[in-house]
């Protein structure tokens, strides 16, 4: 999933559509995020690119 929102935000930003290239990274993030919060994902114990689960 997190490489198809990049896809997206890829194809948003080259079609000018700024706002909704930036939504689908952040999506992307997000799908990161929650690989690394549920132990799928190494985050290598980054809590700058990644929120720490607490």
């Amino acid at each position: 999933m997190a490489r198809a929102y990049l896809s997206d935000a890829r194809h948003f930003h080259a079609t000018g559509d700024d706002p909704r290239a930036l939504a689908a990274a952040s999506y992307a993030h997000g799908w990161l995020d929650a690989g690394v919060r549920l132990g799928i994902l190494d985050g290598g114990d980054d809590d700058v690119r990644f929120t720490p689960y607490k």
